[in-house]
């Protein structure tokens, strides 16, 4: 019976995530409260309280289970990092998921059009994310400082700007794609031409070696 219970548990928990992603993106994440949710679920609001503290609560959650379902983790230290290669496959492959899954189309098109990131917000969810261990802000920073350790990439160059780099430039065609300023097919294109033509140079040398 026990079993039972924590499985039920398991189950609500991932349908509440489930509606609260279905709802942030039909309302917005401000306007959308706990009484929403429970409504679409036919719960009780404090049903959703016992599994989430807070609405912060849920959607670091909501962002923590997205990034396990893409190709994201580029800078674990269980030598998946190995290569410019690893990461441009990561890199591109995070996209060509996000295109393949109506769930995690759902949650690009939220977290870019239907939330109001402000300061107190973006500063409490990386904190959470952070005491979670991953930061995705700083995931391809990391995974390039890794490579610099490794003798792969050029130690001097800077990790955190080639990161940041990388970053807004899959966020930004990511948003133009939702829009329709540009096709599925050209998303992937221009994500592989932006990668290879930051680090042309770094892959010729690694070509050499």
């Amino acid at each position: 019976m026990a079993r039972r219970t924590k499985e039920e548990a398991a189950e609500t928990r991932k349908q509440i995530l489930d509606a609260a992603l279905d709802v942030f993106s039909r309302k917005g994440y401000s306007r959308t409260t706990f009484v929403d949710i429970a409504q679409q679920l036919d719960l009780t609001k404090g049903a959703v309280y016992w599994h989430f503290k807070s609405k912060t609560d849920l959607l670091v959650t909501l962002i923590e289970e997205t990034l396990t379902r893409k190709c994201m983790r580029v800078d674990r230290p269980d030598g998946l990092v190995e290569s410019l290669e690893s990461v441009r496959a990561c890199y591109v492959e995070s996209a060509r998921k996000v295109l393949a899954d109506p769930a995690l189309r759902k949650f690009e098109f939220f977290i870019n059009f239907q939330i109001e990131w402000s300061e107190e917000l973006m500063s409490e969810v990386r904190a959470r994310l952070a005491e979670m261990g991953e930061d995705p802000f700083l995931r391809y920073s990391s995974a390039i400082s890794r490579l610099q350790e490794l003798g792969v990439v050029d130690a001097s160059l800077d990790a955190e700007k080639l990161g940041s780099l990388l970053m807004a430039t899959w966020v930004g065609l990511m948003r133009w794609m939702m829009i329709g300023k540009i096709s599925e097919e050209e998303l992937i294109y221009r994500l592989e031409y932006g990668f290879d033509s930051l680090f042309k140079d770094i892959a010729k040398k690694e070509q050499v070696v």
